[in-house]
């Protein structure tokens, strides 16, 4: 994983996430179909998983893996784009709580989310080695495919929002 192309990728997908959410109307927010997570619970779900990322990259590990990629980008996307129709539930802990309570509170700790991940790279903060860590229902992941992981999971949602306010 070359960083500047990561970098790139990275603000690309905040772009494009933002641009579609500055999009929706309030009416569009609230929306909630049974058994499902509205517009604003779907924004504040990704906030707490890439804090979560952020956080647990920067700790170490005592899992290694012979390689820097242990699932890769592709395998990522597929599973968890390609194969949305595979309904996962979340933790607990990643259950929102009801804290975002507009776009603009979402917009900001998004915003200083991304930034602080991006800041984390390019001033080798983070590093991108072999470590791994779990995910609850991905298995072990190296730090890389844990990189891949936060835009594929935020693209995830993107679509379930665009589903949800019928784009």
């Amino acid at each position: 994983m070359e960083k500047l192309d990561y970098i790139t990728h990275l603000e690309n997908d905040t772009a494009q996430f933002l641009q579609l959410i500055e999009s929706l109307q309030p009416k569009q927010l609230e929306l909630k179909p049974e058994d499902k997570w509205s517009v604003l619970e779907n924004l504040e779900h990704i906030l707490l998983v890439e804090e979560i990322c952020i956080k647990m990259l920067a700790s170490p590990s005592v899992l290694i893996h012979e390689k820097t990629e242990r699932i890769g980008k592709e395998m990522l996307q597929r599973l968890i784009i390609d194969r949305r129709e595979k309904k996962i539930s979340a933790p607990e802990v990643l259950h929102p709580k009801g804290s975002i309570t507009s776009i603009q509170k979402f917009k900001e700790v998004f915003i200083q989310q991304r930034k602080q991940l991006q800041t984390q790279i390019q001033q080798n903060q983070l590093i991108i080695d072999n470590r791994m860590y779990k995910h609850p229902f991905l298995g072990e992941m190296t730090v890389v495919d844990w990189l891949y992981f936060i835009p594929i999971h935020t693209n995830r949602h993107l679509i379930q929002i665009q589903e949800l306010v019928k784009f």
